[in-house]
């Protein structure tokens, strides 16, 4: 009686913690296989059984268990290589193949060596070319040596090499023991470091109790000279802070240890700058004057308070503003000028005649008419306020009829 196969199975494992020979199976014709790192599917047991009985376990792996995909052989491989093949593809763990034009190019561009060989593009390409590298040539090693590591230092991927190992010695990241002279030469620099840390705390100590003036002098001096500034008396850090010179231009500071020539040529351009200014000052009032006569003749008041009025209303920024601004002054003194005719005066008046003139020619409006009846009759009854001056006036009938010619004022001004 023929001996009946059990039924076959597949167990997908992805970590084996411990694998053991023993003498008899647990199942005759199991087999176990794995995907090593070198990308090759090997098979690491095999239970007893015919050799027939493998080939029959062989032939019903044709489905990868991964992409689902069938597994055929090519030509004359057999279905163990076809498993090989397409696992070590599929799971992404079979060496990266250049074909020798792609060599070519990256040999060109530096990525590879000059034939072609050791061609590195990534971190994976990278972890190829350390594993290849004791298989080169003695008289090469050293050219591949430099040629991973100066692709390692361009992909940014030096942490990746080697501490340890002949490649390690070859490409000078092999980590050393400390000796008693790399001890020393060490404590040196950190007690050098120590000390420098030290220097500028008590530096910075320094320049936080100066007053405020004097620390910002001290930053703005050469780094050199900034120790020797603190270790002055307050006294003389005091004088050092204090400018010779300050720029009215520009207002910049020149101090004691500022190249003499450059505070000089400071001070001789302050000077022109200030010429400059005075001429120009001198400019417009030449012109201001000159408006002020063709704009205030008639007016009182001296040259230079005419010419102040004709200033300020220039120095309004609005233009509607300042145009009408000199049209008001230009009209008040034709109003001076119409008054000194009808008073059959010259123009030679003393100041006190001026201000008359002035007053009569504002009273030839209606509201100078009015403000100046009523002055008079607060003046002569004396009546505190300007409010009860004014009832006051108008209940008496000099009052009414000065009210009446005021109302016709300004019926007539109002048709011209």
């Amino acid at each position: 009686m023929a001996r009946q196969r059990p039924s076959k199975r597949y167990l997908k494992i992805d970590e084996i913690a411990e694998v053991s020979g023993v003498d008899v199976p647990a199942q005759e014709g199991a087999r176990v296989v794995a995907i090593g790192k070198a990308a090759s599917l090997v098979s690491v047991a095999k239970a007893k059984g015919t050799d027939n009985d493998a080939d029959d376990v062989e032939k019903d792996i044709v489905t990868c268990p991964k992409c689902g995909a069938k597994i055929d052989p090519d030509g004359d491989e057999s279905p163990t290589d076809a498993q090989k093949r397409h696992f070590a593809k599929c799971y992404g763990m079979a060496k990266r193949d250049f074909s020798d034009k792609e060599r070519s190019r990256l040999a060109d561009t530096g990525a590879a060596m000059d034939d072609g060989s050791y061609p590195i593009t990534n971190g994976s390409d990278l972890s190829n070319a350390v594993e290849a590298w004791g298989r080169a040539p003695d008289d090469k090693r050293a050219a591949v040596a430099r040629h991973i590591k100066g692709r390692a230092k361009s992909l940014g991927l030096t942490d990746k090499l080697p501490d340890s190992g002949p490649l390690a010695e070859a490409l000078g990241t092999a980590k050393r023991a400390p000796t008693e002279e790399t001890m020393t030469t060490d404590l040196d620099t950190l007690t050098k470091r120590a000390t420098d840390a030290e220097a500028l705390a008590k530096f910075w100590r320094g320049v936080a109790m100066l007053p405020e003036a004097q620390r910002g002098y001290c930053l703005a001096l050469p780094e050199a000279q900034r120790a020797d500034y603190l270790a002055k008396s307050a006294t003389d850090r005091a004088k050092d802070a204090e400018p010779v010179h300050v720029s009215k231009v520009t207002g910049q500071r020149y101090y004691a240890h500022d190249d003499q020539r450059t505070v000089e040529m400071a001070k001789a351009f302050d000077a022109q700058a200030e010429e400059l200014n005075k001429a120009r000052q001198a400019n417009d009032d030449l012109r201001f004057a000159k408006q002020a006569d063709e704009i205030l003749s008639h007016s009182p008041g001296s040259e230079a308070v005419r010419c102040a009025l004709v200033k300020a209303a220039c120095g309004i920024a609005d233009e509607e503003l300042r145009k009408g601004a000199l049209a008001a002054l230009k009209a008040g003194d034709s109003a001076i000028e119409k008054a000194y005719g009808r008073a059959g005066r010259s123009f030679g008046l003393s100041e006190q005649e001026q201000q008359e003139a002035v007053s009569k020619a504002a009273e030839a409006t209606p509201d100078g008419f009015w403000d100046a009846q009523v002055a008079k009759h607060q003046a002569a009854n004396k009546i505190a306020k300007r409010g009860d001056a004014e009832a006051a006036f108008l209940d008496t009938d000099e009052g009414r009829a000065a009210y009446k010619r005021y109302e016709d004022m300004r019926r007539d001004a109002a048709r011209n």
